[in-house]
């Protein structure tokens, strides 16, 4: 799961464990926040190429993938730094999930 430590991310963590899962994957930037028994922490920021190819060479055994990281920066994009917020967005919002996608399909594939 992607987007793991805190908020909604959080919360679908614990909901998989209660509900029985015996291994969560916990991809979030701060480790720290993912501590519970049964939730193995992935250092993961999927704006990073080099750590979404990590976290997918080290999470085997995936059967179900959430991809929860998000961001809204509640820049307008007529502001100087506008373009940097929407890139950040993308980035984040948009591509990170395809790329985690489009990596973990092709190991599953394989």
């Amino acid at each position: 799961m992607t987007g793991a430590n805190r908020g909604l991310g959080l919360a679908f963590v614990r909901a998989l464990l209660a509900a029985g899962a015996r291994k969560v994957y916990a991809g979030a930037r701060n480790l720290g926040a993912a501590t519970q028994n049964g939730v193995q922490p992935i250092r993961l920021d999927v704006t990073r190429p080099d750590e979404v190819a990590s976290a997918v060479a080290e999470c085997g055994g995936v059967n179900l993938l959430i991809n929860n990281a998000g961001i809204a920066m509640g820049k307008s994009f007529l502001l100087a730094d506008g373009i940097k917020a929407a890139r950040a967005e993308l980035e984040t919002n948009y591509l990170g999930p395809l790329a985690i996608n489009s990596q973990a399909s092709e190991v599953v594939l394989d």
